[in-house]
């Protein structure tokens, strides 16, 4: 790892603290293959120790089978946000090395003062047989004395935020326990009463049932009317008896 990733994987643990994040909220977060990484990770850095790789395949070999696994990591972690970004700068440096057998760095000034780059299994000095240069290690770091390529840059700014979101607090979600839950008052209207026509009821009383009660209302309003004419009745008998006891003279009854 380049001083310059080093850098930015320290500003990467640092974001939980400058933004009021969790540490614990990240370290519990699942990932995914994380065996997968560790191998990648440990294969890449067993493949710096080998000789150049323009005379020993296996070294280069060992190296895109690194990339290869940590390019596996990240699409299976896919969901997790900024890990597209991670992905993007891992796919633009492996390319470049598969294509150009290497990443091929442009030697500043600077070094090429000091006996230019020493190539190693990763790195070898550009040329003018390199393709895709725009790719290559082009962004010369006088802080780091380094030089970086663009997917440096993209795979940096992915770990920032991959740190960021990954360390953000889950919102607790209530869930309303509806058999609790108090159940909403109805409100009923208040029937309203209506004065009753004795002379009209005791003219529905004589009509009988079978006749002609059931073709001219519903059961529903069968059973209402039923129940207003038997109230009736029973005021009429009522009424029968006070009669029959202030004048002497008895009412006629009405049968139905």
């Amino acid at each position: 790892m380049t001083g310059f990733l080093t850098l930015c994987v320290g500003i990467a643990l640092i974001v939980p603290l400058l933004t009021r994040g969790s540490y614990e909220a990240l370290l519990k977060r699942r990932w995914r293959w994380q065996l997968t990484f560790a191998a990648g990770f440990a294969l890449q850095a067993a493949s710096e120790r080998l000789p150049h790789p323009r005379g020993h395949d296996f070294g280069f070999g060992a190296l895109l089978a690194s990339y290869i696994l940590l390019l596996a990591f990240c699409a299976r972690n896919f969901i997790r946000t900024g890990m597209a970004l991670v992905f993007i700068g891992i796919a633009m440096n492996t390319a470049t090395i598969a294509i150009n057998h290497g990443m091929p760095v442009r030697v500043p000034q600077r070094w090429a003062q000091t006996g230019g780059l020493d190539p190693t299994v990763k790195h070898h000095a550009a040329d003018r047989t390199d393709t895709t240069y725009w790719l290559s290690d082009v962004i010369y770091l006088p802080a780091t004395d380094e030089v970086i390529s663009f997917g440096d840059l993209v795979l940096a700014i992915g770990l920032i935020d991959v740190s960021f979101h990954a360390s953000r607090r889950r919102r607790s979600r209530v869930r309303r326990d509806r058999s609790v839950a108090p159940r909403p008052k109805l409100r009923t209207r208040r029937p309203v009463r209506t004065p009753i026509d004795l002379d009209s009821l005791s003219n529905e009383a004589s009509i009988h049932p079978s006749a002609g009660w059931n073709a001219t209302y519903s059961s529903a309003e069968s059973s209402t009317r039923l129940a207003e004419l038997a109230a009736t009745e029973s005021l009429l008998d009522s009424t029968r008896v006070g009669h029959e006891f202030t004048t002497g003279n008895p009412l006629e009854r009405v049968d139905y």
